[in-house]
């Protein structure tokens, strides 16, 4: 059973298909499982496939999903941070505060929600 598994989770994660006019039981590596199979860390090619891009927020969707999954890291959660910083400051009407002090000058609402 764990054997099964394993090929219905490399099958789902894109790794793995049928290979082309074979037979069901004989598989090939996709592009993608042949960089993985290049790649040393299956880690981090397990976790960028982990978030999708409709859990994020809309505003977070484009730049930031894109970054992220294209393994930029740093990238991707600077403008995670300029995005929030933008919205926080538009939804407060605070222009002179920024980054910490921004978001701890303004508070929570209430029920315990941001305004993003």
């Amino acid at each position: 059973m764990p054997r099964l598994e394993s090929w219905e989770r490399l099958k789902h994660s894109g790794l793995i298909m049928q290979a082309p006019s074979q037979a069901p039981e004989n598989i090939t590596l996709t592009e993608r499982g042949r960089q993985v199979a290049r790649t040393s860390d299956i880690n981090e090619i397990m976790a960028r496939t982990n978030l999708r891009r409709e859990m994020l927020h809309p505003l977070l969707r484009a730049s930031v999903y894109d970054g992220f999954a294209a393994g930029h890291y740093d990238t991707a959660v600077r403008h995670a941070f300029v995005i929030v910083e933008d919205t926080v400051k538009a939804d407060s009407g605070i222009k002179t505060e920024i980054g910490v002090k921004l978001i701890r000058s303004h508070s929570i609402r209430p029920g315990g929600r941001w305004p993003i």
